[in-house]
C-alpha cells in the first residue's frame, strides 16, 4: 500500500516530528501478509500524538518516492500491514514542491492581453493574495524587471510599453505571500507587425545617401504599397520610391511611382526617365487594399521586368541606364524636395537588391518577413518599430530611414 500526505484545509503540510495516522480498509491479504494495493491515501497531520492508535506496529519498510509533479504529494511505501488496522507514522516535514516553498502561492491562468505593436498587458491569478511583479525580455534570460506592486491580490495585471512591433518576448511572472515567493514558467507572445503612415503633403522617410544603394548595375525593387488617396489611383503621380530627385538630378538609378490609374518603375538617365508603365485599373485592382510590387533591372541588357501581387505582368527593354547614379538620398513615400509627389497612404516592407531576382524567388517571398542579413540585400525596412522617428533597416547594412513631417506607424499591414 501507498501513503501519501497532502497539505489539509488550511493550506499546510506535516512538519517533522508530528504524527500521521490512516486506517487500511478490507481489500484482502496476499500470501506474504502484505495488504493488496489500496491506493494512495490522503490526511490531515496531527500536530500532537496522544496515546497508541489501534496497537503500535512496527513499520518493516519505508522507502520515500518521488513528489507526484503537479499535486504535491510524496509517499512512503509500507508493507506487512493488516486490514481494518490504525497506524501511525512520524511526518517528515515538506518545505518545497517541485521547487516552490510550501505556503506560496500557486500561480495560475498567466497569458498576454491586449496586444499591440507597441504595448501588451501580462495578467495572472494567485491562490491567495500576493504581490506582483515580473521579468521580461527577448530571451528566456529577461533582462528586464518590473517595478514591484506591493498591493496583494489574487489578480494581477502588469502593462509593458515601449516594445517592438512583430517581436516575440519572454515573461516570466512572480509574486509572493507571507515571504514565500512562487515563479510562473517561461512564456512568449508576439507583438503586432507594423506599416509606415504617410498621410500628408510633407510626410516621407529618407535615407541618407550611400555607395551600395547607388546602384548602377542590376538591381531590385520591392515595396508593399495601400494607396488611400480619395480618388484612388487616379491621382496626380505620388512617388513610392526614389534615388534622389527628379528635379534636381539628371541621373537616377531607380524609382517607383503610381498615378492615373497607372504604376510606374525604371530608370533615369540624361534628365531622361524610362520606365515601365502597367495599368492597374485594367488589371483590377482594389486601390483600398494592400498590392506588391517588384520591379528588376538587367543592366547588361538594360530590361525592366514588373511583378504585382506575385505575378509577373510585362518586361520592357529601355535605351539606356544611369552609369553613374547620384550622391542624394533615397527617399520615402516622396521624389525628393524640390520634386515633392508625396504618397498618401501606407508602405510597407521595402526592400532594394543588388541583384536582378528571379521569378520564382520573388513569387517565394513577397509575402513573408526576411530577418536579417541575405545574399544581394542591401537594405529592408519593416518599419515594425511602432513608435518613433526612425525605421531600421534590417539587412544588416544600417540603412536606417529617418521619418519626417508626420510619417508614424500602423497595425495595418500587408497580408
Amino acid at each position: 500500500m501507498v501513503a501519501s500526505w497532502r497539505p489539509n484545509s488550511r493550506g499546510r503540510s506535516p512538519p517533522a516530528g508530528s504524527y500521521v495516522r490512516f486506517k487500511t480498509h478490507l481489500g484482502g491479504v496476499k500470501a506474504d501478509g502484505s495488504a493488496i494495493d489500496l491506493g494512495p491515501l490522503g490526511f490531515d497531520w496531527l500536530t500532537t500524538y496522544n496515546g497508541r492508535v489501534g496497537g503500535v506496529v512496527v513499520l518493516k519498510t519505508r522507502t520515500p518516492t518521488p513528489a507526484d509533479p503537479g499535486t504535491g504529494t510524496g509517499g512512503v511505501t509500507v508493507v506487512d500491514v493488516k486490514e481494518v488496522t490504525d497506524y501511525q507514522f512520524n511526518g517528515i516535514g515538506v518545505t518545497t514542491v517541485n521547487g516552490t516553498p510550501v505556503g506560496a502561492p500557486q500561480i495560475s491562468a498567466v497569458q498576454a492581453t491586449n496586444v499591440t505593436n507597441v504595448s501588451a498587458t501580462i495578467v495572472w491569478t494567485t491562490d491567495k493574495p500576493a504581490d506582483t511583479q515580473l521579468d521580461f525580455g527577448l530571451t528566456s534570460a529577461y533582462g528586464t524587471t518590473t517595478p514591484l506592486d506591493p498591493a496583494l491580490t489574487t489578480s494581477h495585471s502588469v502593462q509593458l510599453t515601449g516594445l517592438r512591433g512583430n517581436t516575440t518576448y519572454h515573461v516570466q511572472v512572480r509574486s509572493t505571500a507571507s515571504g514565500n515567493t512562487a515563479t510562473g514558467s517561461d512564456f512568449t507572445f508576439t507583438t503586432l507587425p507594423s506599416s509606415l503612415v504617410l498621410n500628408s503633403a510633407a510626410s516621407y522617410a529618407e535615407v541618407p545617401s550611400a555607395n551600395d544603394l547607388n546602384i548602377t548595375g542590376d538591381w531590385t525593387v520591392e515595396a508593399w504599397f495601400k494607396d488611400e488617396d480619395p480618388n484612388g489611383f487616379n491621382h496626380d503621380f505620388r512617388q513610392i520610391l526614389m534615388k534622389g530627385d527628379r528635379n534636381a538630378t539628371a541621373e537616377a538609378p531607380y524609382y517607383v511611382l503610381v498615378g492615373r490609374n497607372s504604376i510606374l518603375a525604371g530608370v533615369r538617365t540624361g534628365g531622361q526617365d524610362y520606365p515601365i508603365v502597367w495599368d492597374m485599373h485594367y488589371l483590377g485592382l482594389d486601390p483600398k487594399l494592400w498590392h506588391h510590387v517588384a520591379v528588376t533591372f538587367r543592366a547588361d541588357i538594360n530590361v525592366l521586368n514588373l511583378w504585382l501581387d506575385g505575378k509577373h505582368i510585362a518586361y520592357l527593354t529601355v535605351p539606356a541606364h544611369s552609369a553613374v547614379g547620384n550622391t542624394l538620398p533615397l527617399e520615402i513615400g516622396r521624389s525628393g524636395p524640390t520634386t515633392g509627389k508625396y504618397w498618401i497612404g501606407k508602405l510597407d516592407d521595402v526592400r532594394i537588391w543588388n541583384v536582378a531576382r528571379k521569378a520564382t524567388d520573388i513569387t517565394a517571398t513577397y509575402t513573408t518577413q526576411l530577418n536579417g542579413p541575405q545574399s544581394g540585400l542591401v537594405a529592408n525596412w519593416h518599419f515594425d518599430e511602432g513608435s518613433g522617428t526612425t525605421a531600421a533597416d534590417s539587412s544588416g547594412n544600417h540603412h536606417d530611414a529617418t521619418l519626417n513631417g508626420g510619417a508614424t506607424f500602423s497595425t495595418d499591414v500587408h497580408p
